[in-house]
């Protein structure tokens, strides 16, 4: 586990993470002048209440609440001779694997509770655009809380200047190899349940992780996605539904939540659009239309109903579930007002000042890790 001695390290994380970060950008963000909050194209007023309307939707749960009975796939690791505890749980930096001849490195996490034989649950935990293991494993602490609730973490490190992963989901993604070959190996090498296998990420790990649930569903269970995500395109098998939760703020200075890339965005990748001295959102979307029609469109895809039931959670966050979808699967969206290119609840990220241009406001009313994990364990893959 990273150690975040004090706060100007914790800063000096969050300031590497993600994101996208980027010279001479700079961005503001202000209530609306009535004094309701900016969620989508429209102000409109967080209510008051955490009970929502009566209606056919009124019995869908404010936070997720199921567990999955399904029957554990023990990997071919369960059978293998197992290591001495001291080798085998902890943090297991650097780890190798090597997909056409290019060596990949991940970091392993596997809980105390790993010696007693029984097949683990796996979370992949992916790091956004420039950003690294390290900073990802601070800022998610996902470790932390395998810790106490036993299951697998895997953190991997993308390629390239600036480190990032495959950009487009569909199925010749360049980094599906390495996620194939990464996941074989640890099933290989660890008494994991192939059945539960997940996929969280935050911006282009986002990403990422929804081309995972799209071109890989016959292993990836559900996703978890801050700040990141990608239209359900050519998703293979046809007809499986994907358990979805998503993050987003209103005031993301990155990835805007009306759509398209940042001024700063489109500098990094070369794209037009932009001056470097330029702060302004782009017009032209690049293929990333506004969230809350993509979220729609995984809705949609997960055969859920058309309208979802809304939860207010504080009073900076509105939850939105879309339910009645296809094998029981549900779609939860957190809109966070005003929020801006973080991750929900972190500790390193709650660090930083709130007017911070570049990462906005991080809100504390939700924390994305808790909620990510008590999600997934309702879902797992049939046999």
């Amino acid at each position: 586990m990273i150690g975040l001695r004090s706060r100007s390290v914790a800063v000096r994380f969050a300031a590497l993470l993600l994101a996208l970060v980027f010279v001479g950008v700079a961005c503001s963000s202000t209530n609306s002048s009535d004094g309701s909050t900016g969620i989508g194209d429209t102000a409109v007023e967080l209510p008051d209440t955490t009970t929502p309307d009566p209606g056919p939707a009124a019995a869908v749960t404010a936070e997720p609440t199921g567990v999955s009975t399904a029957p554990p796939r023990p990997s071919s690791g369960c059978s293998a001779t197992p290591p001495t505890p001291e080798a085998s749980t902890g943090a297991q930096p650097d780890q190798k694997v090597t997909v056409d001849g290019v060596e990949r490195t991940y970091r392993l996490y596997v809980p105390p509770s790993a010696g007693d034989g029984q097949p683990m649950p796996v979370v992949l935990n992916l790091h956004g655009l420039t950003s690294n293991i390290d900073q990802q494993v601070a800022v998610s602490q996902f470790e932390a809380l395998a810790a106490t609730e036993d299951f697998v973490v895997v953190t991997p490190q993308g390629l390239g200047a600036p480190a990032r992963w495959g950009f487009k989901n569909d199925p010749q993604n360049e980094d599906l190899p390495f996620f194939s070959a990464l996941l074989d190996q640890v099933e290989a090498q660890n008494c994991v349940d192939t059945a539960r296998m997940y996929s969280s990420g935050i911006s282009n790990g986002g990403m990422m992780s929804t081309t995972l649930a799209c071109q890989m569903g016959d292993r990836i269970a559900a996703v978890g996605l801050v700040s990141g995500i990608r239209q359900p395109d050519d998703c293979t098998p046809t007809g499986k539904a994907t358990p979805v939760m998503v993050f987003w703020g209103t005031k993301d200075a990155v990835l805007p939540y009306d759509g398209g890339l940042s001024a700063g965005l489109l500098l990094v990748l070369g794209l037009p659009g932009t001056t470097s001295s330029s702060a302004a959102p782009s017009t032209q979307n690049y293929g990333f239309p506004p969230v809350e029609q993509v979220v729609a469109e995984w809705a949609a895809h997960d055969g859920c109903g058309a309208e979802p039931t809304a939860f207010p959670v504080g009073t900076e966050v509105e939850e939105r579930v879309y339910s009645g979808c296809t094998d029981a699967v549900e779609v939860r969206f957190y809109v966070v007002a005003d929020g801006g290119h973080n991750w929900p609840g972190s500790k390193v990220m709650l660090g930083l000042d709130r007017s911070n241009a570049v990462f906005g406001i991080t809100t504390d009313q939700v924390d994305a890790t808790a909620l990510i994990w008590k999600f997934f364990q309702g879902y797992a893959l049939s046999s």
